[in-house]
């Protein structure tokens, strides 16, 4: 993961932004997911002022199965958010690799510095809690709200124009210089809130991101997810499923996986999810794989596959660093905006949560020595901490759209343990740094064969 990119929104000989500039806030957030809620606690808990805007009344739906890993359970504990305790919230211990009949049950692997199992959670009880303790550091946070412009000035983003959503036309309007106004949050009309910074946290769509000229490398793997929930006497269980049983209408395997997630009460998560190198996958209707997919396993869990009991959701997600470029003078893209999601998993939650704390950190340390080229080092952290395990990642999603090949892999992981292993620790985030068996000696193997790819 390789970032030309500030350079192309940020000069290198650039005006000193707030040189007596009146602002409304320290920072301005787009965006009230987990990557936009986890800069505003970083940033307020510092003691610094935060606005946040969101489109939507909270809780909003969102695509989503709700698993969070133990590296997200990890940094929401560091945000100081106890993920057993949110509402909902479902012990996980066990995950289930199926092909065909065949099934490998793993348990959550051993990590000096993580929990040992995940939790599955509602998304909206994730975002509720995570607004909440944002709300209880003096974070403004503006519901049904749309940011339908960034305020340019000198070529700095110095803010953002909003509206409410009952008032916001469909797109995103060109950026335009104005002169500041107060701001009033119950307006409806023309409203701007100024800031000294801007993070974009608007999700994977990120209209905001593009009218600031962000962009996704279009040559990267991206994935597409549709899921729904079902009635299950099953939905007790605290093993999640992983099937590779997911087919072409021509009969070959798709390079992607359906998942079932258990909520601890009376219901299932299910869903599938496929990478776009898989063979065929324009001409895939994941709608209808959902349908197959819930039919083949109906049985087992016990459902009715044609009575959902939640409506189904679909999305596409930007993987492994796809969109760039993530910092410029005076803003900073994080968490789906920035493409942050696993290549291995497409595990969104961990990383936004990341990507918000690190942007968090960077952020500080701008405002705390008035010093806005703090903001540059934080594509370079990004970077240090996720490109070699998301080139890995995106190679090993290239290879495996070959129906042979994904046939091959699918198999082994279901067969071996630790190939088992080395899967959940690249998808999770959870390697071990300075020991490790076979699947670090695995992954260090495919990072050294991935050199070979320089452009990957």
């Amino acid at each position: 993961m390789t970032d030309t990119g500030p350079a192309s929104i940020s000069p290198s000989a650039r005006p000193r932004p707030f040189a007596g500039a009146p602002v409304d806030t320290d920072v301005v957030i787009i965006g009230a997911g987990p990557a936009g809620c986890a800069t505003a606690i970083a940033l307020a808990d510092a003691g610094f002022a935060v606005t946040i805007v969101e489109q939507r009344r909270l809780p909003r739906p969102k695509t989503c199965a709700g698993l969070l890993s133990p590296r997200a359970i990890l940094h929401l504990g560091d945000l100081g958010i106890d993920a057993s305790g949110l509402e909902g919230a479902h012990r996980v211990d066990i995950i289930d690799f199926v092909i065909d009949d065949r099934h490998r049950q793993l348990e959550w692997p051993d990590h000096p510095d993580l929990v040992d199992h995940g939790v599955a959670v509602p998304r909206h009880s994730l975002d509720l809690m995570m607004v909440e303790r944002a709300r209880s550091l003096g974070v403004t946070v503006l519901e049904e709200h749309q940011a339908v412009g960034p305020i340019i000035e000198r070529g700095l983003v110095v803010g953002a124009r909003i509206r409410s959503s009952d008032d916001t036309p469909a797109g995103i309007a060109a950026p335009r210089t104005t002169d500041p106004i107060s701001l009033d949050p119950t307006a409806t009309r023309g409203e701007e809130i100024r800031a000294r910074y801007s993070v974009i946290a608007d999700g994977a769509n990120s209209r905001f991101g593009r009218a600031l000229g962000t962009h996704r490398d279009r040559t990267w793997p991206m994935a597409t997810a549709v899921h729904a929930a079902w009635a299950s006497p099953h939905a007790i269980s605290h093993a999640v499923e992983i099937s590779f049983n997911l087919f072409h209408d021509d009969g070959h395997r798709l390079a992607g996986f359906g998942w079932v997630v258990p909520d601890g009460r009376d219901s299932i998560d299910i869903g599938v999810g496929l990478v776009s190198t898989t063979s065929g996958f324009r001409s895939v209707n994941t709608t209808h794989l959902l349908e197959d997919f819930v039919r083949s396993i109906a049985s087992r869990w016990e459902i009715d596959p044609t009575a959902p009991v939640r409506p189904l959701m679909s999305g596409r997600v930007p993987m492994g660093g796809s969109v760039r470029p993530i910092s410029g003078p005076t803003s900073l893209v994080v968490g789906d905006a920035a493409g942050a999601a696993n290549p291995i998993s497409g595990s969104g939650i961990d990383t936004a949560l990341v990507t918000g704390t690190v942007a968090g950190e960077v952020l500080i340390d701008a405002l705390r020595g008035d010093d806005p080229t703090a903001l540059q080092r934080y594509w370079r952290l990004i970077d240090d901490r996720n490109a070699a395990l998301y080139k890995v990642g995106r190679l090993l999603d290239r290879f495996a759209g070959r129906p042979s090949v994904f046939e091959r892999v699918a198999a082994s992981v279901v067969r071996s343990q630790w190939a088992a292993e080395t899967v959940v620790r690249m998808g999770t985030d959870s390697l071990r740094d300075r020991r490790g068996g076979r699947p670090e000696q695995a992954y260090r193997l495919l990072r050294a064969l991935s050199r070979l790819a320089p452009d990957a």
